[in-house]
């Protein structure tokens, strides 16, 4: 036998694609020696078993058997994986998976559905009968912080992740040689398809497509919306309805969110439309969904009454004059946006032209205050109507059942009672990224440190930024959550008991509360001087400390009352020049004034 985890010489190739895929520790080539024409190699029959010998600590690695692509026989050392041979999918969507799983008795293993290229992953309970075991789930309705959604459109690997804490590890999942015949798998649930496939053979792959339908997907079918159907949808009457989105369509938030629910409470004539991204937002009873780039996006756009929304609106929209746009915005700013960052990172090089034209679109901007109206219209080049009513979505922190829903959330994200909740919301970095739109987690607070000092006492919320597509490490237990998924920040923010951000607009809207804040700014000479710029002197000006530090970080939250006293004086004057009008009514004063008329 040859060893090919270094990558033998001679006839026999390294270790094979697969295996390297696989991660596997070692590969090795079998051959026949002494033949009259040289070494053999042996291959093996795409029918023949495949064997696997259990090895190491509590038998979590093994030695297989595998066929290679070329047909060679290779044995592998490696984690023990879970072998799919039986997939199925039942009437309602549930994809039942069955396979082989040698692990003994007592060792805990779970199945792990992780998205390829971003963080996201779904962990699921493993049914286990001895060297069997059996995972049911439903692609199209899966479980998360999120609400009940369907599974993101991209790619899914598979895999056991054996073990629990530190001492766990993912083993990939295979195919097993009886199973290809019957792959790919494919269903239709909720108007998506889910296909399970393998690739090369060996590794399975769980595919969600997205909700558009075969002629509204590709370049060319949405050439032909915009270039064909928006136009004729545009020339009919208006319909008498209300379309929101909040960012892209990913979520069911913000201020749009509670301009909506305020027109509800008043039982406008409305019909109420929400921009949804592939079904990853969980829309209320009497609230139509629409998908966004669909069709049903195209015409809501072309013929609501109104359009209320928190970001960037599509390129190719043309407001009509007798329809009404509302830009809300999603924060207050420290750090430059628009026409103020002069070397744009993070679009296309067109992006200015671009918003010159979408700025046009607008009828109102909502401002949170008279200090970043200023901003606002310096920052859009917008010469419409300022609305300085406040942020809507500020409205929560004054509400009378504000209490109750901060036990829900607790509750909805796991922290265990009595602890004190640290939020880590940090913003993104327009400069650390693999590619445009996939942003890196430039994780520098030490997760370990702060649970080996603050384990007993806090439990910390990480809130990754939405460009953000790595995953946030653990540590400790019931200490570190990942809540990048809960659709509303507020909600988070309300449960705060300290806020740790860096340049986040989060900051603005936490100084409602009232309680400590916390700047991790490792970076603040090059984001301020190179990367972004600051719109006031932070570093004179910020409401609480600023901490270069892991370890500083770790000391302020030992000691944090000492810490909000020390910057009481500074926190005041922060809260009364950039939230003097968060009463509790700014979604009333939104809505009056656009819809006034209406109601």
């Amino acid at each position: 036998m040859d060893d090919l985890g270094a990558g033998a010489p001679g006839p026999f190739p390294p270790m094979s694609p697969e295996a390297r895929a696989l991660g596997d520790g070692a590969a090795w080539a079998v051959r026949l020696a002494g033949g009259r024409d040289g070494d053999l190699a042996v291959r093996l029959a795409g029918s023949a078993p495949r064997p696997r010998f259990p090895r190491g600590p509590e038998a979590r690695r093994e030695v297989a058997v595998h066929r290679t692509a070329r047909g060679l026989l290779e044995l592998r050392e490696r984690a023990v994986c879970p072998v799919l041979d039986s997939v199925n999918w039942t009437g309602d969507g549930r994809l039942v998976l069955g396979g082989d799983l040698p692990l003994p008795d007592g060792v805990p293993a779970a199945f792990v559905i992780a998205a390829n290229g971003r963080a996201e992953e779904t962990v699921l309970p493993l049914g286990r009968i001895g060297q069997r075991f059996t995972v049911e789930f439903s692609p199209g309705r899966v479980a998360s912080l999120a609400g009940v959604l369907p599974l993101p459109a991209g790619g899914y690997r598979l895999a056991a992740r054996v073990g629990e804490g530190a001492d766990a590890a993912d083993a990939p999942a295979q195919v097993d040689e009886t199973l290809h015949e019957r792959l790919p798998a494919r269903c239709v649930v909720d108007g998506r398809a889910f296909t399970l496939t393998d690739v090369r053979g060996e590794s399975p792959v769980l595919t969600a497509e997205n909700d558009l339908l075969p002629d509204e997907r590709g370049r060319r079918a949405q050439d032909d919306l915009r270039d064909g159907f928006y136009p004729r949808v545009r020339a009919e009457p208006l319909r008498r309805a209300v379309l929101f989105e909040s960012y892209f369509g990913r979520q069911y938030s913000d201020s749009p969110r509670a301009v909506l629910e305020e027109l509800r409470r008043r039982d406008a004539p409305f019909e109420y439309l929400w921009v949804v991204d592939n079904g990853q937002a969980e829309v209320p009873d009497g609230v139509t969904p629409v998908r966004r780039l669909g069709r049903d996006h195209f015409e809501a756009l072309a013929r609501s009454e109104y359009v209320v929304v928190n970001s960037h609106l599509p390129s190719w929209f043309e407001a009509r004059p007798e329809q009404t746009v509302v830009q809300t915005w999603h924060g207050n700013t420290l750090k430059r946006i628009g026409f103020d960052i002069e070397k744009v990172q993070f679009a296309t090089r067109d992006y200015h032209e671009r918003l010159a034209g979408e700025v046009g679109q607008w009828d109102y901007l909502v401002s949170p205050s008279p200090w970043c109206t200023s901003v606002l219209r310096r920052a859009f080049r917008f010469k419409g109507e300022v609305l300085e009513t406040g942020y809507p979505r500020n409205d929560v922190f004054f509400a009378p059942e504000r209490d109750a829903l901060a036990a829900r959330v607790r509750a909805a994200v796991g922290v265990p009672e009595g602890r004190k909740v640290a939020l880590y919301a940090p913003t993104w970095r327009d400069d650390k990224f693999y590619r445009r739109g996939k942003y890196r987690l430039d994780l520098r607070l030490d997760l370990e440190a702060l649970w080996r000092e603050l384990g007993e006492e806090y439990a910390v919320l990480v809130r990754r930024h939405p460009n953000i597509v790595d995953r946030v490490p653990e540590a400790g237990r019931d200490f570190v959550f990942d809540v990048s998924l809960y659709p509303e920040m507020q909600e988070l923010l309300l449960v705060a008991d300290v806020l740790v951000t860096d340049y986040s607009s989060a900051m603005f809207d936490f100084a409602v509360t009232g309680r400590p804040m916390l700047f991790f700014t490792y970076d603040l000479e090059s984001y301020r001087d190179s990367l972004r710029g600051f719109y006031f002197d932070f570093e004179a000006e910020a409401p609480g400390p600023l901490l270069s530090t892991s370890a500083q970080v770790v000391d302020a939250l030992k000691d944090l009352d000492a810490v909000a006293d020390e910057h009481a004086a500074a926190y005041r004057a922060f809260t009364e020049r950039h939230c003097p009008l968060d009463d509790g009514k700014a979604t009333i004063r939104v809505v009056e004034r656009v819809f006034g008329g209406a109601l």
